[in-house]
């Protein structure tokens, strides 16, 4: 009995690990500004490549304008999000603020913009 408690213990406690492993923040390592620039970019275009569910069937098509910024921490957040699609920049806010970025805080108060045109 006590080994078939060890057999379904091990499985439990691998899956755990392995879920503390993913909550860490993305800490995105750049040599500069133009590097932090592309690796933001890329993450931001990761993110978008899925729907929010909630916007399943609306029509998500134009273009949004994102601002981002670093703060003194090296914390990345997105301060300006900017369409004239409100379903849109809706759904960009919730997925944006889904990431949890990181850098080094010698970026602090650089500011990013990307323009994401978007089509259904």
């Amino acid at each position: 009995m006590r080994t078939l408690k060890i057999f379904y213990a091990v499985p439990l406690f691998l899956f755990f690990f392995a879920m503390s492993a993913n909550a860490d923040p993305t800490r995105l390592a750049a040599g500069n500004e133009t590097e932090l620039k592309d690796q933001l970019g890329d993450e931001i275009r990761d993110v978008l490549q899925s729907r929010f569910l909630k916007y399943d069937s609306d029509d998500l098509g134009g273009e949004v304008l994102i601002e981002a910024t670093v703060q003194p921490d090296g914390k990345i957040i997105f301060k300006g999000l900017d369409s004239s699609n409100e379903h849109l920049r809706t759904n960009v806010f919730w997925k944006l603020y889904s990431l949890n970025l990181w850098t080094y805080p010698d970026y602090a108060n650089t500011l990013f913009r990307y323009k994401v045109v978007y089509t259904d």
